[in-house]
């Protein structure tokens, strides 16, 4: 079963990695995980695993987190204003209610339809982004050197099966701007650890990039796309100096930046990459030809990284430009997989409602809008002025508190007010509704055929929202441990001290609680802590893993001669 490739020896995966990797595997109880010793901040870690049954032996699988379920993610997408406490509203200030309500916007957040979906496509994609790729390495060098030595060529890589033509990992991400795709993103990776390093039986190591989110340059930049993937994995693994970055930049070639990003891959065995805002490849200011060919060479781009290395891709933007730049590839769009639609709940009454009701729980006016008060005109005024896009409901919400407050705080809160609010507020906002209807003709003059299949499959997905949210409404909804400590921590710091801001007192406290062994009985105790946490008194410490170093980093970009293939 052992091959030559380039003078490498070519394993399949059971017996290369059986034969490589130092493998003790863990039991897991119910409720726990991987990883759970490190802080959510420490993003790179020492490998830890649990037996797969359907991926046996294959350590790049076996270390990533097992899903969570739906209770533990609606827990992580459903975040209280800890800054909001009602029992002080009567002794604040007109000046601190109007902060407060500024920290509505940066802090409420709550569970939407589709981020069940794009949870289980992420892991769906890591998983099938290992799954079907092999692993060569230099068994001469496999125990002395680690895939993160600039100094010499990986002694391991990992390529694409031959066997397996596709990769059908991929997902696309389609959606309004606002409707909650980059923050949906943000929360659902924070369950996993960016790089995970193995350590092997002979003594050496090898770094596993589990996913990158790369931002999509304005103006169809290609140069600046592969620039952020190398900043992308700088960032990742921690260096302080843009080793990767640079490297990509020192090469004028378009192919010669993406064989580097090809061998980057390859070299740290990156499992996913997300394209986050496709959409800025549209705002081309070239000439009309030059703009086709900035589309052709964006998606050529995507699919040839895709197809070359097996590596998962997502891509998240706004629909109209998925369209756009992908229309006149259109028998290859099918290699980025399924598609998610983030902004079919906003058309969903029943998640508009929930919407309103959590937000309606966030008052500062002397006169409270009740559920009651949510009659059909005032819905289909809030609906009106939002089209139900989450990020501008919750603006106008608290546009609406902010007025209210400013002119009269007895002010009863009805449609007229709200669509008085909305056109003083956001001017442009209906200029911005009749723009998303535009887009919907656009997209249907594109690809008519296209658009009648995208109706069929949003039926299948409206249908499933509505399954979604019956599963939902039966989960508790008890405050957890975790949102009580933080909120007492807020209440009693802020009465007894002005020294330290809302916010800074919320992220020590995240922070603590993620590193601690906290329970509700342990109010006292938690407070103290971030106390100390906030003063810059040491709480406790962890082991990080060790870094590469600069003085290697620095030698790898001076290596003018390196092979990039």
């Amino acid at each position: 079963m052992e091959k030559r490739l380039n003078g490498m020896n070519f394993f399949t995966r059971s017996i290369c990695e059986n034969s490589m990797f130092d493998i003790h595997y863990k039991t897991l109880t119910k409720g726990h995980n991987l990883y759970e010793q490190y802080s959510k901040d420490e993003q790179v870690v020492y490998a830890e695993y649990v037996k797969s049954n359907s991926d046996s032996h294959n350590p790049y699988i076996e270390s990533i987190p097992l899903p969570r379920s739906l209770k533990d993610l609606e827990e992580d997408f459903t975040q209280p204003v800890f800054s909001y406490n009602e029992e002080e509203l009567e002794d604040m200030s007109l000046s601190d209610k109007l902060e407060n309500i500024v920290m509505l916007r940066e802090q409420f957040r709550i569970m939407l339809p589709f981020h069940e979906s794009l949870d289980k496509a992420i892991y769906q994609a890591l998983i099938k982004g290992y799954r079907n790729r092999r692993v060569s390495f230099d068994k001469a060098n496999i125990g002395r050197t680690t895939n993160a030595d600039f100094n010499n060529n990986s002694s391991v890589k990992m390529y694409k099966d031959p066997l397996h033509l596709e990769s059908y990992g991929s997902f696309n991400v389609e959606g309004y701007g606002g409707t909650g795709k980059s923050l949906a993103l943000s929360v659902i990776m924070s369950h996993y650890k960016q790089v995970i390093i193995h350590r092997l039986k002979g003594g050496g190591e090898i770094y596993q990039i589990l996913y990158l989110i790369v931002q999509c340059p304005p103006n169809g930049n290609m140069s600046a796309f592969y620039s952020n993937i190398g900043k992308a994995v700088d960032t990742a693994i921690g260096y302080t100096y843009p080793a990767f970055q640079k490297r990509i930049d020192k090469v004028h070639s378009l192919g010669e930046k993406l064989n580097i990003v090809i061998n980057i891959i390859e070299r740290f065995n990156i499992g996913l990459i997300l394209f986050d805002e496709i959409q800025m490849f549209l705002t081309s200011k070239n000439s009309g030809n030059r703009k086709v060919n900035v589309k052709t060479e964006s998606f050529q781009a995507i699919t040839t990284i895709m197809n070359s290395t097996g590596v998962s891709i997502g891509v998240i933007g706004t629909e109209i430009a998925y369209r756009l730049i992908f229309e006149d590839q259109i028998h290859q769009n099918r290699r980025l997989g399924k598609t998610i639609y983030a902004d079919s709940y906003c058309s969903n009454q029943t998640t508009f409602m929930r919407i309103l009701n959590s937000l309606i729980e966030y008052q500062w006016t002397d006169v409270k809008i009740t559920k009651e008060d949510l009659t059909p005109d005032l819905l289909k005024a809030f609906m009106d002025c939002t089209h139900g896009i989450i990020d501008l409901v919750i603006g106008l919400y608290s546009a609406i508190q902010h007025e209210a407050l400013i002119t009269d705080r007895k002010t009863k809160i009805n449609d007229s007010f709200v669509r008085k609010v909305a056109k003083k507020y956001y001017p442009n906002l209906m200029k911005t509704i009749d723009g998303i209807d535009a887009s919907e003709y656009d997209r249907t003059r594109l690809a008519e055929i296209e658009e009648a299949n995208r109706l069929m499959k949003k039926d299948i997905s409206k249908q499933s929202e509505t399954e979604h949210e019956r599963t939902i409404s039966k989960l508790k909804n008890k405050p957890s441990d975790k949102d009580m400590l933080i909120k007492s921590a807020v209440s009693k710091i802020t009465a007894v001290s002005d020294d330290f801001k809302v916010n800074s007192i919320i992220d020590a406290s995240k922070q603590l609680y993620e590193t601690g062994n906290y329970s509700v009985t342990d109010e006292k105790q938690f407070t103290r802590d971030v106390m100390k946490v906030l003063s810059g008194k040491k709480i406790r410490a962890k082991k990080k893993p060790d870094r590469v170093s600069k003085d290697i980093m620095m030698q790898f970009l001076d290596n003018d001669t390196q092979n990039t293939n």
